[in-house]
């Protein structure tokens, strides 16, 4: 069984690490939701730069199968409800059509393009605000552990 996990040191360290090979989880700056099968990292979400308005997350796919659609509910529901930001942004490279495909499809809407601000091309700022995010409405399926 699938369990989540909030706020794991350990996980959030690998998931930023998958993220950006320079760049630490900043415990008390930085939240995680990861998800385990058999005590194996799947997969996760960071949260970082929350502005009491918006937060920006980050997600994280170590396993093909780590079943994205059973925690959707979970990961939506931390920002927009317990957290009470009215918007979530993503940030990808432009070069990266598959993950925007995938981002445009859970909701997400283009919201800029700042052209040169990563090495090799654009950075696209998507958003989502909470009034369009459709997976609130989701029954989670998994083993919570804290």
């Amino acid at each position: 069984m699938k369990q989540v996990h909030f706020d794991d040191e350990w996980h959030g360290q690998i998931l930023s690490r998958n993220l950006d090979e320079n760049r630490p989880f900043m415990k008390g700056y930085d939240r995680s939701i990861s998800i385990t099968r058999d005590g194996k990292l799947l997969g996760g979400i960071l949260y970082d730069n929350y502005r009491v308005r918006s937060i920006q997350m980050h997600m994280v796919v170590l396993q093909p199968d780590w079943g994205f659609r059973d925690v959707l509910q979970v990961i939506f529901d931390y920002p927009f409800n317990q957290l009470g930001v009215e918007r979530i942004f993503a940030m990808v490279p432009s070069t990266s059509a598959e993950i925007l495909r995938f981002d445009r499809a859970l909701g997400f809407k283009d919201h800029t393009r700042i052209e040169g601000a990563i090495p090799g091309g654009d950075l696209v700022v998507l958003s989502m605000d909470r009034d369009h995010c459709r997976w609130l409405k989701l029954k989670p399926r998994f083993e919570r552990v804290h």
